[in-house]
Parts: C-alpha cells; sequence; structure tokens
C-alpha cells in the first residue's frame, strides 16, 4: 500500500485499495483546455476546466453552510430519501477533501483555495428532491475544509512526497512557471488534473469520518 493511502486510511479516509491504470495529460493553451483521461481498458475526453463542475464558495475565512438541512426532516420523508442523500453528502464531501487536499499541498492558501475551488451558491438542478442540491453545496465545501486542513497539518517533506505520488500515478506533469505565472487557467487546470487523479486512484467510497 502506498504511503499516501496508509496516511489517508489512518486518518478515517476511504481508500482505493489498488491502482485504477489511469493516466491524467492535461493541456492548458491559449484558452483551451483538455483532459484525456486513460482508465484501463479505455479512454474518456473531456473539455472541462473542472474535474467536478466545481463553482466558487466561501471557504477561506471559515467556511459556513449555504443553507442548513435538519436531520430530523430528512428521515421523516422515509429510509429511501435519507440513504440517497446520505449517498449524495458523502460522495460531493469526498469531492471537496481532495480539492482542499491537493491545493494545500502545491502551496495555495486558504483564500486561494475558496475564490478558485469553493462553491457561493445553490444552484437549483433537481426539480425531484431540492434539498440534494443544498447537500451537495454543503458537503462539498465541508470536505474542501477538511481536505485543506488535513493537508496543512503534514510536515514539507511528507506534502512534498504525497503531492510527487499523485502526480506520478496519473503521470500529471507541472506546468512551467512560465506557464504557470499568472494564468489562472493553466492553475486550475492543474490542480483539477490532481484532484481527478487523487479521486480516482487514491479514494474509495465509503464515509468520511477524519480522525
Amino acid at each position: 500500500m502506498s504511503d499516501l493511502r496508509v496516511f489517508l486510511r489512518s486518518h478515517g479516509v476511504p481508500i482505493q485499495q489498488s491502482h485504477t491504470g489511469m493516466t491524467v495529460f492535461v493541456v492548458a493553451r491559449a484558452g483551451v483546455t483538455v483532459a484525456q483521461v486513460g482508465l484501463g481498458a479505455g479512454e474518456v475526453y473531456a473539455g472541462s476546466t473542472s474535474a467536478f463542475a466545481v463553482g466558487t464558495a466561501a471557504f477561506a475565512a471559515g467556511l459556513l453552510s449555504v443553507a442548513a438541512t435538519a436531520v430530523g426532516g430528512w428521515i421523516s420523508l422515509g429510509s429511501g430519501y435519507y440513504a440517497a442523500r446520505q449517498n449524495w453528502r458523502n460522495e460531493n464531501l469526498l469531492n471537496g477533501f481532495v480539492y482542499g487536499f491537493v491545493t494545500n499541498l502545491i502551496g495555495w492558501s486558504g483564500r486561494e483555495v475558496a475564490e478558485h475551488f469553493g462553491k457561493w451558491n445553490v444552484i437549483r438542478q433537481n426539480a425531484f428532491d431540492g434539498q440534494m442540491d443544498v447537500i451537495e453545496v454543503n458537503s462539498y465545501n465541508e470536505g474542501l475544509k477538511k481536505g485543506f486542513f488535513l493537508a496543512d497539518g503534514l510536515s514539507a517533506s511528507d506534502q512534498k512526497d504525497f503531492l510527487r505520488e499523485i502526480r506520478h500515478s496519473g503521470h500529471v506533469a507541472a506546468p512551467s512557471k512560465d506557464e504557470w505565472t499568472g494564468n489562472e487557467r493553466v492553475q486550475n487546470n492543474y490542480v483539477d488534473a490532481l484532484a481527478l487523479v487523487m479521486r480516482l486512484s487514491f479514494i474509495g467510497s465509503g464515509d468520511l469520518t477524519l480522525k
């Protein structure tokens, strides 16, 4: 088991037991973003600047829930609703977690993470169960904060080693200084690639119970 997986599991993060065989190539030139993802047997192409369709949000000065949801209300709707909402919460919690974790590894401040990868607003998408949209935002932002602060407790040496492990796992090349400086698209795209590799190659399914 890799050092990163050992660390994550010891802190209550569900992990992937084996490597997915994923390769990620990210190109961001002249305003064009192309992510090529190879998943063993096939290839998937996506022209998006965000691996998980992230928006922007409040996180740096103490992430607050955009809206509150009563657990008792969930249960009163029935076990099916409750289970679906719990699964959706877990999924978005983990999605936010990987973004918080990798952005800390590359040295971003909490404010930078909030501005680039937080979610500010609830976007109404689920006509059947509107609380799912609220859950998505709240759980993603919660995961973003948890991932950021978990990585913040690492030594500089461990941060460097874990970043190298993620990059090597997905064959993600770091942008050059010239490519990086002042180019928000390149910066965001690099974080997207790292988060995608971590989510698919290192993070499993299940509850995030940070210790």
